[in-house]
């Protein structure tokens, strides 16, 4: 459980130096979570210390080193985590006006910090990988299946070429027989990791598709095998884990794409359009 890591971690605090002891308190202001899905880089980085600090902090706190608190921290995560995190999102002291007005806030800063960790140039090679495949195959599942179907299916309204995985009955190796070489799987994962996401993403590696993740942390495991990774923070600051920020950058690839090819998207739609007119109003 991550309360057994934080008294850890509460138990060496006076051993610490002064850069190490601003990790200490950085992560244990309910930032623990976020060991799972950054490099001690990254740690540092919000911190305001160097890398080689976060590892060493790491170590005087009893862990073989990061890598070992990292993997620590994905273990407690997967035994209770929701529930403790709700109890932490509960007050019954706050009006629905305040909840409300705190949870569009925590969206908010989640929507600006989506901002300010995207590399524009990564962004440009994901569309450029979306156009010029000949076939695209989108999979995310739990939480992470909302954004793949909003991307497939919108990509194949738009260029016909796109069709989402499905866990239907687990047969989806059979879908894997699509993928070849000149195709793209675009792969959403984020923490907590689901093991069939990595297994359809290996799979497609091996067949030398290219790889478009979007994802939480340069060592997610689908980050590790694409050949562009769309790095996008989670929110762990409640019990659900938020899809707005992959979400709107999905729709800020659907959107380049558009723009791209906009008379193939603009042919396409009114086909769709003329198709489902009898079906809603």
């Amino acid at each position: 459980m991550l309360d057994e890591i934080i008294k850890q971690i509460s138990q060496i605090i006076d051993q610490l130096s002064e850069s190490q002891l601003r990790v200490a308190q950085y992560l244990l202001n309910n930032r623990l979570p976020e060991v799972a899905s950054n490099t001690a880089a990254q740690i540092g980085q919000k911190v305001g210390v160097s890398e080689a600090t976060v590892i060493r902090f790491a170590v005087t706190a009893g862990f073989k080193g990061y890598a070992d608190l990292q993997e620590q921290v994905r273990q407690a995560l997967t035994q209770g985590f929701l529930v403790t995190k709700l109890k932490e999102s509960l007050d019954p002291k706050q009006d629905q006006e305040s909840l409300l007005a705190s949870c569009l806030k925590r969206q908010k800063e989640l929507l600006e910090c989506t901002f300010s960790s995207l590399n524009s140039q990564d962004f440009d090679q994901a569309v450029n990988l979306i156009l010029s495949a000949s076939h695209i195959g989108t999979v995310g599942f739990r939480s992470s299946a909302s954004v793949s179907w909003y991307l497939g299916n919108y990509l194949q309204m738009m260029l016909g070429n796109a069709w989402v995985f499905s866990m239907s009955a687990g047969f989806y190796h059979e879908q894997l027989y699509h993928l070849e070489p000149e195709d793209l799987l675009i792969t959403v994962s984020f923490s907590r990791y689901t093991k069939a996401t990595q297994e359809i993403t290996e799979i497609a590696k091996k067949h030398g598709t290219n790889i478009l993740a979007l994802t939480d942390s340069p060592v997610s495991p689908v980050a590790r095998l694409a050949d562009v990774a769309l790095l996008i923070p989670a929110n762990f600051s409640s019990f659900q884990i938020s899809t707005l920020g992959a979400m709107a950058v999905a729709e800020a690839l659907l959107t380049a794409v558009a723009q791209r090819v906009p008379e193939q998207a603009e042919q396409r739609l009114r086909i769709f359009e003329a198709d489902i007119a009898k079906y809603v109003f």
